[in-house]
């Protein structure tokens, strides 16, 4: 027993030494905030169900929330529909580049970018920097020609003063 403690002593004033010479770091005291840190997080841990106990009404999930529709679907009137729109596409510089691509694949990453979309029209689509240059540019769609052909919606906007009047 007294060698096997011998050993272990050894062992861990090296493991010490190491650490200390190479890091720094002593390991007892890493250990001990590692500690700290799991004991801090599992009362952190508890805080929160007892605010979720507490506050149970606020916390409850949504009960209609699965019956939301997860598409999107519009309808556009046209004044004809059989117009070909026919335009151009807009030549992006070449310091541009990199944050297009980034913008697309962004993009083509969150759905909004359909591969083959099932729409006829298409606008010319460029990018506007932003003033700083480390900030990815400004997507910008040009839409005029497809909006000359919209039948326009003749329902007005809502007052927002006469909304929050409703509201109390």
């Amino acid at each position: 027993m007294l060698q096997l403690n011998l050993v272990g002593k050894t062992k861990k004033e090296k493991i010490n030494n190491e650490c200390c010479a190479n890091n720094g770091i002593d390991v007892i005291v890493a250990i001990c905030e590692q500690i700290e840190i799991l004991a801090n997080k599992a009362k952190l841990i508890e805080w929160g169900d007892k605010l979720h106990a507490e506050f149970k009404d606020v916390f409850d999930p949504l009960p209609h929330y699965d019956e939301l529709l997860n598409e999107i679907h519009c309808k556009i009137n046209l004044k004809d529909a059989l117009l070909t729109i026919k335009t151009h596409s807009y030549s992006c510089p070449r310091k541009y580049r990199d944050g297009w691509k980034t913008l697309i694949q962004q993009h083509l990453d969150a759905g909004r970018i359909l591969i083959q979309p099932s729409s006829q029209y298409a606008s010319p689509a460029c990018i506007v920097p932003k003033s700083d240059p480390t900030v990815l540019p400004r997507w910008v769609n040009d839409y005029q020609q497809i909006n000359t052909n919209m039948v326009t919606d003749s329902y007005p906007l809502l007052c927002v003063e006469d909304i929050l009047a409703d509201a109390g």
